[in-house]
């Protein structure tokens, strides 16, 4: 049962408000995510983003209980654990799955410079430079002086560089 400041007295009824409660339970779960996440127990803290997904999806099922507002706390709330969770799917060198939840996140807020780093460093795995740099680009874009993304532009294109100069030798050592 939720704390009693989300418990309202209607008619001689008790009433829940589902929000609230949803909202408090998801961020203590989340909370225990961060914990699993700084302690790098990837499994655990990639457990405890799903649930809180789990539970967001579940609040929003139950339209006739939320409003416009409510629906917006609880996106922002599905946005940090879904990147938290792609960041923890970078961490486990799984690429694919942190793209593509770095996907649902831009649904969720097509202006989101975290989503896009990481959607960036995401496709660095996949060796999808290209595509990297464009996601980078407008992650500085969106957060001109964040340092954390300037320098993984700066590493992105040393192993471009780096690529292109092997690529070069291999072609050269072809021909010969």
């Amino acid at each position: 049962m939720p704390s009693n400041e989300h418990v309202v007295l209607v008619n001689g009824c008790v009433k829940v408000d589902l929000v609230e409660g949803v909202e408090e339970v998801v961020t203590n779960i989340k909370d225990s995510g961060n914990y699993y996440f700084s302690i790098k127990n990837y499994t655990d803290a990639n457990r405890k983003y799903k649930k809180a997904i789990r539970y967001i999806d579940w609040c929003k099922t139950q339209s006739d209980k939320i409003n416009s507002y409510d629906e917006m706390k609880l996106s922002e709330i599905k946005l940090v654990c879904l990147l938290n969770q792609a960041a923890v799917k970078l961490k486990m060198n799984l690429f694919r799955e942190a793209l593509y939840l770095c996907d649902k996140g831009l649904l969720i807020d097509g202006k989101c410079a975290k989503a896009f780093y990481r959607r960036g460093q995401a496709r660095i795995g996949l060796n999808d430079y290209e595509m990297a740099l464009k996601d980078l680009k407008t992650a500085l874009l969106l957060v001109p002086n964040n340092k954390s993304i300037k320098l993984e532009i700066i590493s992105l294109r040393n192993r471009m560089r780096n690529y292109l100069l092997l690529e070069k030798a291999r072609f050269e050592k072809m021909l010969k």
